[in-house]
C-alpha cells in the first residue's frame, strides 16, 4: 500500500541530495593532459617529463648562461648553467624573473592604438601603412644587438628603403669602452680579476650590485675575500657614500662627490715617482700631487700617500669605479683616470685583462640625445620600440616626452 512521503524519507532524500551537489561541486573541470598537441620528433619525448634547454639570459648585456626547464613545451624556471664561464651556475634576481615575460597577467594580449584594443588585421595593416609612408624615415630604438640579430636588421632596413637602429641599455658600460679606446685602442670592456688582487680601491662602483655583471663579479669577489692561510684581500671603498658594495669594504675613505678622478690620479701620481715609467705622463700627473688636490678631494695628502703605498706594497692590485654617485658628464674622465692608476701601479695583464672581443653595439646617450633632437625636429616618421621604456628610464630635462609627440610610435613588448 502506497504510504506517500513519510517525513523520514524527506529528509532522507534532502541529505542525499545536498551530499551529491557539495561532491559534484568538488569535482575539477576536466583539463588537457598534454597542452601540446604535437609533440617533438628529434628527440625521445616522454609526457610529463621535464627538459632542460641551455641558453643566454638577454635580461642586460652581460650574458650570463642560463638553462631553462620546459615541461609539456611551457617554460618553468629558470637558473644558472653551471657550465657557463662567466656565471658558472649563479644566477641573479632579474635573470630568475625573467619568466615573467612569458606568464605576467598584465601582459597585452592583443594589439591597441590610444590605449584601445584592435584587432591584429587592423594593427598589422596600420603598421604597413605608416612604415610605407615613412620614406625611410624610420628609427628602431632597442636593446644593443650583434651577430644574426644586427644583421636582420642591416637587411631589413635595406628592403623598406632606409633607417637606422639606436642602441639604448639603460645600464650602460659605454663610458667605459670610450675611456679603454682613448687609454689603450681597446673599444671593449675589461675582464676583472677580483680573485687575483691583494687589495682593491673602488670609486664608488656597485659591482655587487648593477655595474657590470654582478652574478660574475659577486662569484670572483667571494673568492678574493676567502682566506687562503697567509692573507686576505682588502678592499677599500673610496666614495661620498656608502651603497651595498661599500658596506662589503674593509675600509671607507670618505671623498667630495665628484673628487673620485682626482683621487685616482693623485695616488697614481705618487706611485709613478717612485716606481718610474709611464714618462709621458709625468707632467699631468704633477698637477694632482696630493698636496695640491688634498682640499678639493677632502682627503689629506698623508693618507693619498699612504693609499699608494699600500697600492704598490700588495701588489697586484685592482683599481674599479664609476657608479651611480658619478653618472655624470665627467664618467669616462674618471673611468680614464682609473686606467692610468691600474697602468702605473703595473696591474694591466694580471687583474685587468683585455681581449679581442668583437665591438658591441654603441649605447652612447649622445645618440639618445641626437635621436630627441631629430623627433622635434621632425625628421623621425617611425620611431619603433623594442623592449625599451625610454620615457619613463630618462629624466624629464631631456625632453623625451616632448619629443614623442612629434611622430608615430610603435612599442614592441
Amino acid at each position: 500500500m502506497n504510504k506517500g512521503l513519510s517525513r523520514r524519507n524527506l529528509f532522507k532524500y534532502m541529505g542525499a541530495g545536498g551530499a551529491a551537489t557539495v561532491a559534484a561541486a568538488c569535482d575539477q573541470k576536466p583539463e588537457k593532459l598534454i597542452p601540446m598537441l604535437v609533440p617533438p620528433t628529434n628527440f625521445e619525448y616522454t609526457p610529463h617529463t621535464a627538459y632542460q634547454y641551455m641558453s643566454t639570459c638577454t635580461e642586460c648585456e652581460a650574458g650570463c648562461g642560463m638553462m631553462v626547464t620546459v615541461r609539456e613545451n611551457r617554460a618553468q624556471k629558470a637558473e644558472g648553467n653551471p657550465l657557463h664561464p662567466i656565471n658558472q651556475g649563479a644566477l641573479c634576481a632579474r635573470g630568475q624573473a625573467s619568466m615573467q615575460t612569458l606568464y605576467n597577467p598584465n601582459r597585452t594580449a592583443k594589439p591597441s592604438l590610444n590605449g584601445k584594443t584592435i584587432s591584429w588585421e587592423e594593427g598589422q595593416k596600420l603598421f604597413n601603412e605608416k612604415l610605407q609612408d615613412a620614406s625611410g624615415k624610420v628609427v628602431y630604438l632597442g636593446k644593443p644587438l650583434s651577430g644574426s640579430d644586427k644583421a636582420f636588421f642591416e637587411e631589413w632596413f635595406k628592403a623598406i628603403g632606409g633607417g637606422k637602429r639606436v642602441a639604448f641599455q639603460l645600464l650602460d658600460q659605454q663610458s667605459q669602452r670610450n675611456a679603454n679606446s682613448m687609454c689603450f685602442g681597446q673599444d671593449d670592456v675589461a675582464e676583472l680579476a677580483f680573485e687575483k688582487a691583494k687589495v682593491i680601491y673602488n670609486f664608488g662602483a656597485d659591482f655587487l650590485e648593477t655595474w657590470g655583471n654582478p652574478v660574475e663579479n659577486a662569484r670572483r669577489f667571494s673568492q678574493s675575500n676567502a682566506y687562503d692561510g697567509t692573507t686576505k684581500t682588502e678592499m677599500v671603498h673610496l666614495s661620498a657614500h656608502v651603497s651595498l658594495t661599500g658596506a662589503k669594504a674593509d675600509r671607507w675613505v670618505v671623498i667630495n662627490p665628484g673628487s673620485e678622478a682626482m683621487v685616482a690620479l693623485s695616488i697614481a701620481s705618487v706611485i709613478r715617482d717612485q716606481k718610474g715609467g709611464y714618462d709621458f705622463l709625468s707632467g699631468m700627473l704633477a698637477a694632482y700631487a696630493p698636496e695640491k688636490v688634498a682640499e678639493a678631494t677632502g682627503v689629506p695628502a698623508e693618507k693619498m700617500k699612504e693609499l699608494a703605498q699600500k697600492f704598490i706594497e700588495h701588489s697586484p692590485g685592482l683599481a674599479l669605479g664609476g657608479g651611480p654617485s658619478s653618472r655624470n658628464s665627467n664618467l669616462t674622465s674618471l673611468h680614464a683616470a682609473i686606467n692610468i692608476l691600474n697602468a702605473v701601479a703595473g696591474n694591466l695583464g694580471k687583474t685587468v685583462l683585455f681581449h679581442n672581443h668583437p665591438a658591441p653595439e654603441n649605447t652612447s646617450h649622445q645618440n639618445l640625445a641626437q635621436l630627441i633632437k631629430d623627433l622635434k625636429a621632425g625628421k623621425v616618421e617611425l620611431l619603433i620600440v623594442d623592449d625599451s621604456d625610454p620615457l619613463h628610464a630618462l629624466p624629464n630635462s631631456t625632453g623625451i616626452k616632448e619629443a614623442l609627440k612629434n611622430t608615430f610610435s610603435v612599442s614592441l613588448a
